[in-house]
């Protein structure tokens, strides 16, 4: 009985080892093309994208800056058939919008990042029949251009010992850059009911250094009081040849960045506060969630928070460390898959950090009704 239990082990255990040997090996990954659309700062959202991308993805990455590039570009990933993916830092403007859902009805899932499109989100729903009545972007990655505005804003306040005196603007053009608009009508809107605050209407000069250091001059030349600036020029980053920010060591600045070499502006003599948009992060989730939604048939969120970095003097080497760890691979954003959320659900812990609001102003009594004095309607003659 003995002997035939022995050989009965045996026997299992060449079975078992002979299945071993013969197991398959894994199936190599399908190669997919995701396509990347950028505005700011495409070498390190690139360098985000392709830190997440498995070996048998390959990304383009495609610059634009204005409505109808994207728009071109849109349609031909939805009529070429070569482009599993996208993932694009939309410009706000409805044709852009209804090109994404071109993609998305050809079956190119669509992930934006930094900016979305108004009219092109939608559930999170992954049935042909549901996508085709409801043909959106998948999710959004990172703060909506009034959270970076209203942080701005608080940023601004929060430099004054006492909140008083004018505040400059110092934007882009927008016809080059159309989602500035959107911050600078959201931060004056923030700004505009503190008491003894004035915003100025923003100025525009060209993305050269040039011409935001003539455009800052113009303004103290009009209005010497300036006590804030905000700062939304690409072109306003020192740089070794350029230093446009000289004229405002006396007032508090608070400057948009987003390429990592404008963390070496925040010095005591130029930049107060800089809100560093963690484009290499966008990249880097996008690409995780394109992957995610095509290889896996994962679902995610409508919205995902990756807000902005608060730079100081005080924490600005702690963020170049943290990007240097970024673009060295070392670390990436960290994406969640969900279960399917409702339209505007965001992901669970994942809001953004309360700001103080500007001081409440007292409201003005409306004026009295004028006595009725027997004329006529006021839209006559």
């Amino acid at each position: 009985m003995r002997l035939m239990t022995l050989v009965s082990v045996v026997a299992v255990s060449l079975i078992g080892a002979g299945c071993e040997q013969k197991a398959a090996p894994p199936k190599p990954l399908e190669a997919k093309t995701f396509v990347l659309i950028t505005r700011w700062g495409p070498a390190d959202v690139e360098k985000g994208a392709r830190g997440a991308a498995d070996s048998a993805t390959a990304i383009n990455v495609v610059q634009t800056r204005d409505a109808k590039t994207q728009v071109d570009e849109l349609t031909r990933i939805a009529t070429a058939g070569d482009v599993h993916g996208v993932a694009i830092d939309c410009v706000a403007a409805p044709e852009v919008a209804a090109a994404v859902r071109q993609c998305v009805k050809a079956g190119v899932p669509v992930v934006t990042y930094n900016g979305d499109c108004p009219g092109a989100n939608r559930a999170g729903v992954r049935q042909p029949a549901e996508i085709a009545a409801d043909p959106g972007r998948h999710s959004f990655v990172g703060t909506r251009l009034e959270e970076v505005a209203r942080l701005m804003g608080a940023q601004l306040l929060k430099q004054f010992a006492d909140v008083r005196g004018v505040v400059a603007i110092v934007s882009a053009p927008t016809d080059e850059y159309p989602n500035l608009k959107v911050i600078e009508d959201a931060v004056t809107a923030y700004l505009k009911d503190v008491p003894d605050l004035t915003v100025r209407a923003p100025v525009r000069p060209a993305t050269q250094p040039d011409a935001v250091a003539a455009a800052i001059k113009g303004v103290l030349q009009q209005e010497s009081s300036v006590r804030g600036w905000i700062i939304l020029n690409p072109a306003a980053a020192p740089d070794a040849t350029a230093a446009p920010l000289d004229s405002l060591s006396n007032a508090v600045v608070v400057m948009l960045g987003v390429s990592d070499t404008v963390l070496g502006a925040v010095t005591p003599e130029k930049v107060d506060v800089l809100v560093s948009l963690p484009v290499m992060a966008y990249g880097s989730a996008a690409i995780q969630m394109l992957t995610g939604i095509v290889r896996h048939h994962r679902n995610y969120a409508d919205e995902t928070y990756v807000g902005p970095d608060i730079v100081t003097i005080s924490n600005v080497e702690a963020v170049q460390k943290r990007r240097s760890r970024m673009r060295a691979g070392e670390i990436s954003a960290e994406v969640v898959p969900s279960g399917g959320p409702k339209p505007g659900q965001t992901t669970p812990g994942a809001e953004p950090p309360a700001e103080p609001a500007p001081a409440p102003v007292e409201p003005v009594p409306a004026p009295e009704p004028p006595a009725d004095t027997g004329g006529g309607d006021a839209t006559e003659g």
